[in-house]
């Protein structure tokens, strides 16, 4: 009769365990059911921006004081522009007389005699890693728009002297004569020349500047 008992006993506590075991799968089955799937969040991709350095304007007066030619200038990694303005005392107001993109190794620079005598003119200097460049910028109201505009003079010297090599332009023989000094192939000084700015003619000169 005990026997009998514990036995009842054992069959209950079993069922017992087994209907708690399916009640508690039961529960996690509907909580996974209602609870929803939430996917790993994935990293957006943001470009980032190439930055921009924008420098302090650089600018040179001409002898009388009377007016002004300002470069302004501006870079990011791969390249640089370069602005130049014209303007005159006492208004100030800037003109503006060249622009140029360049790449990043390239450099302008205002010399200090940049300004022609009679301030009509003035030219800069364009530094690269193989060459140096000088541009003539025609800077008065009054001049009409013409082919002096960006004048290269290297590039113009280089076609018409190719046994010399431009090295220097020192400033202003006349308001419309720049000096010039040359090296000849083969490395030894070469002779100075006149720029004629107006019709673009180079004069070979007897003496050295």
């Amino acid at each position: 009769m005990n026997i009998a008992k514990r036995k009842s006993g054992i069959i209950v506590v079993i069922i017992s365990a087994v209907t708690l075991s399916i009640l508690v799968y039961q529960y996690f089955v509907y909580r996974t059911r209602q609870e929803p799937t939430i996917s790993p969040v994935t990293a957006l991709s943001i470009p980032t921006p190439t930055p921009t350095v924008i420098f302090l304007p650089v600018s040179v007066d001409s002898p009388d004081g009377t007016r002004t030619l300002t470069m302004k200038y501006q870079e990011n990694n791969t390249t640089a522009t370069y602005s130049f303005f014209a303007s005159e005392k006492p208004e100030n107001l800037e003109k503006l007389i060249a622009t140029k993109t360049v790449p990043a190794l390239y450099t302008f620079s205002i010399p200090d005699n940049t300004w022609s005598p009679d301030n009509k003119y003035a030219f800069v200097t364009e530094s690269t890693p193989t060459k140096k460049s000088y541009f003539i910028f025609p800077a008065s109201e009054s001049l009409p728009e013409n082919n002096l505009q960006n004048t290269d003079v290297h590039a113009l010297f280089s076609q018409k002297y190719p046994q010399y090599i431009l090295t220097d332009i020192t400033g202003w023989a006349a308001p419309n004569l720049l000096i010039m000094n040359t090296t000849a192939d083969g490395g030894e000084r070469g002779p100075s020349f006149w720029f004629d700015i107006t019709t673009q003619v180079f004069i070979q000169l007897g003496a050295l500047f």
